[in-house]
Parts: C-alpha cells; sequence; structure tokens
C-alpha cells in the first residue's frame, strides 16, 4: 500500500509542476540583473587565441566569411545568460567591441540585446514580436535553454520521483522546447529575418552534473532544429563542456561562472568567442584581439 501510495503522490505532484509552469521554482521573469559586476581578472589574463582552439572543435556550422554588413541588424534574444552579455565585459558587448575593432570602417550596428532573466523558449515569441516593429534585424540570435531544463528536469531526477516517469517528462518538456522555437524560426523568418543558434551554456560547473546531462538533450534539439532551418549554429554547451572537462574544478583562476550557471568574466569571453565564430568572424583576426580594459556597448 506505502508503495502505490508513493506513485499516487509522484503522479500527483508531476500533474501540477505540469499545469503550473513551475512557477515556484524560482525562474519567473526578474528584469532586476541580479548580478554584480563581472570580474575580469581572469579574463584579462587569458587571451581569446587560448580559448579559440575550444571552439573550433565543436560541433558548428558556421558561415564562411563575415556575415554582417552596414545593412544589417542582429537582434539577440535568450534568457538571463544573454541579458547578462550586455553588461560591461559581457559577450555581446565584447563582440561589438571586436566588430569596431576588427571592421572599423563597415558601418556596422552593434548587437541589439533583448534577453530576459527567467525567460524560456516559450517566452521568446512575445519578446520577438516586442522588438521586431523597432529593430528591423535582419539576423536574430536565439540562445536559451537552462531555465527550460531547470523547470523540465531539475526537481525531477532522482530522490523520489520514478525513473520512467522523468524520462517521460524530460522527452516531453524537450519536445514542447523545439516546437516553440520552431514556432520562433518562423515568426523570424516571416519578417525575412535569419535564425542563428548558440546552444545553451551549462547548468553547474561539473561537465557530467544531472543537469548538464539533461540539457544536453535540449543542446541536441535546438541543433537538430538549426539543421532542418540550414541555419547557422554553435554547440556552446559542448565547448563548455569540453573546457569544463580539462579545467573545471581544478583551478580557481579557469572557472567560468559565479554560481554555477551566470557567466564571469572568464565564462563572457568564451561565449564572445562563440558568438565570434558564428558571425564569421576569421580565427586571426579573433586571435589578434586585445585587451583594453572591460568591453563595453
Amino acid at each position: 500500500m506505502n508503495n502505490h501510495r508513493r506513485i499516487l503522490l509522484n503522479l500527483f505532484f508531476l500533474l501540477v509542476l505540469s499545469l503550473s509552469g513551475c512557477s515556484m521554482l524560482g525562474v519567473e521573469p526578474d528584469t532586476n540583473e541580479p548580478w554584480g559586476p563581472l570580474d575580469e581578472d581572469a579574463a584579462t589574463r587569458i587571451p581569446y587565441s587560448e580559448l579559440l582552439p575550444y571552439v573550433q572543435s565543436a560541433n558548428s556550422d558556421l558561415p564562411a566569411g563575415f556575415l554582417l554588413d552596414a545593412n544589417s541588424r542582429l537582434l539577440a534574444l535568450g534568457d538571463s545568460i544573454v541579458q547578462q552579455g550586455k553588461k560591461p565585459g559581457g559577450f555581446t558587448s565584447r563582440v561589438n567591441q571586436a566588430m569596431r575593432r576588427v571592421y572599423p570602417n563597415d558601418g556596422l550596428t552593434y548587437i541589439r540585446n533583448y534577453g530576459v532573466s527567467g525567460y524560456r523558449a516559450k517566452s521568446l515569441m512575445a519578446v520577438f514580436k516586442r522588438a521586431v516593429t523597432n529593430e528591423h534585424p535582419t539576423h536574430v540570435l536565439i540562445s536559451v535553454g537552462v531555465n527550460d531544463v531547470q523547470v523540465n528536469a531539475g526537481v525531477l531526477s532522482g530522490e523520489t520521483m520514478l525513473e520512467s516517469l522523468d524520462v517521460w517528462k524530460r522527452s516531453r518538456s524537450v519536445s514542447d522546447y523545439q516546437q516553440h522555437l520552431r514556432e520562433l524560426v518562423r515568426e523570424i523568418q516571416a519578417t525575412g529575418a535569419s535564425p542563428l543558434f548558440m546552444t545553451p551554456t551549462i547548468k553547474r560547473e561539473d561537465p557530467e552534473s544531472k543537469r548538464n546531462r539533461a540539457l544536453r538533450s535540449y543542446a541536441d534539439a535546438m541543433i537538430e532544429l538549426a539543421r532542418e532551418e540550414d541555419a547557422y549554429f554553435i554547440d556552446v554547451h559542448g565547448i563548455f563542456k569540453a573546457y569544463l572537462t580539462k579545467h573545471g574544478g581544478r583551478e580557481k583562476s579557469r572557472i567560468l561562472t559565479v554560481d554555477g550557471t551566470h557567466m564571469n568574466g572568464l565564462g563572457q569571453k568564451l561565449m564572445a568567442v562563440c558568438l565570434m565564430r558564428l558571425l564569421g568572424m576569421d580565427a586571426a583576426d579573433i586571435e589578434s584581439l586585445a585587451e583594453d580594459g572591460p568591453a563595453t556597448q
């Protein structure tokens, strides 16, 4: 009887989570940016050239040449990982700075960062519809997933939940995640813009953590969609896991996050290299970039 009661309670809990959207898990949108200034020490010490090999070996489909010109407008959509990128030293700020240095006479427009803390794949459609009227983008960067995996897999792994229920829930949620992205891509294409994909980063600085293993499924779903749409993509999740496999947990000067999720200065720098390559910036130009203090918008 106890086993039957436990199964019924687990099923009830699963139903509540499914219907509620899991807002009790602390991933509601938060526009107050709860992170402090980015630590630039490690980012300044470690050059772009040292991070580039992790990016060069990644699963990706990259343009043959630089993707943007004076008529291009790039809009970035995502969660707090993207939102944090517009801070001084953040990855979109770094890429804006790199574009000014590498292509000073091309009249390039800065990346417009519309990341929102707490947002998931299903949240991005509304953001895009609000932004497209003002920004008129030619390209839209999509990077989202850490909140999707937190809601849909984080509390369901191990402990009292039956493994079969966990697998079912995760499978369904990954399918929903991909479908939300597919609908967003259709909306982007309807405006004449092209989608670009950066897979979600990490949850915890352990490449084999429970959430990172779950997050791999979301990254794979994004890559599958990118290939279906013949869109450029880069597997940031795989890049971060490769970096952590070599350095994670052993060298404090090489940690990538401030809390296991949000990037510190070095994590932002690694994301910036990913985005530079996704935009088709030449590896030699990336290697030539020098540090002149924190990158600003």
